[in-house]
């Protein structure tokens, strides 16, 4: 293909090119949420935004490359980066990749998978795959074109970082690269591995610390759901876990079935919550499930150790729906 006639294909199809790499954020967000959950927010460290090459880079590469089929050959006229904290999370976004059935998708490149070959060798680390469209693909008034590509590139934020401050000084060099900086580089290189490393390794170490607290707080938020529409709530996470870590040493026995047959023992709990959701702060949150499951053995230690005064009427309610005493709270 000429340089004008790949000119006038680009010209033509930039915008089914950007409309692709809209289409494949989309999905994979899409597909985020729904499993990342009350995670999701925090997951994704830099908006994904589809980025489609200059005509004159595009050329350019064209050229360098040799390319006799730029279509074809140049996977990455548009591109989109995922920058996310760890290295397990790129995995996340990687499992999404491969198994959806929008595009074909093909690993470019694996920057594990190349130190392994290269251990000596010190380059930006990213995980690349290329997807191209499964099929001509409606998009808004556009079509995508079957086949069309689209570059991902995932990183994590060290990632992200290393290759903007030294990818193009070192590597795309445009005059000498002392000696020294290469060394430079092969240290800082190292130590962002190590970083890494060590902080999967700690996040890891907490997840199994907090492995009762986080499947409590699951446990009462899916039961609390399936009698309370909580899609537009006010439900305070942090609240949440104060109550469970308040409770930790009497909740060890707690699980599925056993909550779930305490509510049916005591169909009037899920009423009292319903008819007070909305007016009262602590029958919009979970917790007050744990609450009720547990006022009756330790009704005198959790008025003890309450550190929310300005709920204590809402607790006395729990308290009196048990048919419990609502003596006094102990300073």
């Amino acid at each position: 293909m000429k340089h004008d006639e790949f000119r006038t294909y680009f010209e033509q199809h930039a915008q089914a090119y950007e409309a692709w790499g809209r289409k494949i954020v989309a999905e994979i967000d899409h597909i985020l949420q729904k499993r990342l959950g009350e995670r999701y927010p925090s997951f994704l460290k830099i908006a994904p935004e589809p980025r489609v090459k200059g005509m004159g880079s595009a050329i350019g590469k064209i050229i360098r490359k040799n390319y006799s089929a730029p279509v074809e050959q140049m996977t990455d006229l548009v591109g989109v980066r995922f920058v996310v904290l760890f290295k397990s999370d790129i995995e996340v976004i990687s499992q999404i990749i491969e198994g959806s059935t929008l595009w074909n998708a093909s690993l470019d490149r694996d920057y594990d998978d190349e130190i392994k070959e290269e251990p000596n060798h010190f380059d930006y680390q990213s995980k690349h795959y290329i997807l191209r469209a499964n099929g001509n693909i409606p998009y808004g008034s556009l079509t995508i074109p079957n086949q069309l590509a689209c570059e991902i590139q995932l990183r994590t934020i060290l990632q992200h970082a290393y290759a903007e401050i030294v990818h193009d000084n070192i590597y795309k060099p445009t005059g000498v690269v002392p000696h020294k900086s290469k060394r430079l580089v092969a240290r800082s290189m190292a130590l962002m591995e190590t970083t890494d490393d060590l902080f999967t390794d700690t996040i890891k170490e907490l997840e199994i610390a907090n492995t009762l607290r986080n499947e409590t707080y699951l446990l009462i938020l899916n039961e609390f759901t399936t009698f309370v529409d909580t899609t537009h709530s006010e439900i305070d996470i942090d609240f949440n876990y104060s109550v469970i870590d308040l409770l930790k040493d009497k909740i060890k026995k707690i699980n599925d079935d056993s909550l779930s047959d305490f509510l049916k023992s005591k169909p009037y709990i899920k009423n009292r919550i319903v008819a007070r959701y909305g007016k009262h702060f602590l029958f919009t949150q979970p917790s007050v499930l744990l609450l009720y499951f547990l006022a009756t053995d330790w009704d005198t230690e959790i008025k003890r150790d309450w550190m929310f005064g300005s709920l204590r009427k809402e607790l006395d309610m729990v308290f009196s729906d048990l048919g419990i005493a609502q003596d006094s709270f102990i300073a």
